[in-house]
């Protein structure tokens, strides 16, 4: 998704929330299943009738398919790093055949990758 689409996806969602409050906020009862009642009965008469109905129902399948298609798109593009190279364990004899065995181990791993 675009960045300038998910842009205006948030700043609907975020109006949404706040409009969604401000009708709880001014709701008589504060039971959840009055409030959400509320909140259903102020989107009806808001999108109720005409073409809003129609828009208000356009809108909700396309911000759900936004929001599917984004998780895909996350989805995807997750790479999975190749599984690294295992090595021996290092047996210390002392720090300069060491350091002698880690260059040598580098140059092995590095030698075809230019």
């Amino acid at each position: 998704m675009s960045p300038a689409a998910s842009r205006l996806l948030g700043l609907a969602f975020v109006c949404a929330l706040i409009g969604a409050g401000l009708i709880a906020a001014s709701a008589e009862s504060t039971g959840a299943e009055e409030v959400w009642a509320a909140i259903r009965a102020h989107a009806e008469v808001s999108f109720g009738d005409g073409a809003w109905r129609w828009l208000a129902r356009v809108a909700t399948v396309a911000v759900a398919a936004a929001v599917v298609l984004t998780i895909l798109e996350v989805l995807s593009s997750i790479r999975r790093t190749p599984a690294g190279v295992e090595f021996d364990e290092l047996t210390p004899r002392n720090l300069r055949d060491t350091v002698e065995e880690v260059r040598r181990r580098v140059k092995e791993c590095t030698a075809g990758k230019k």
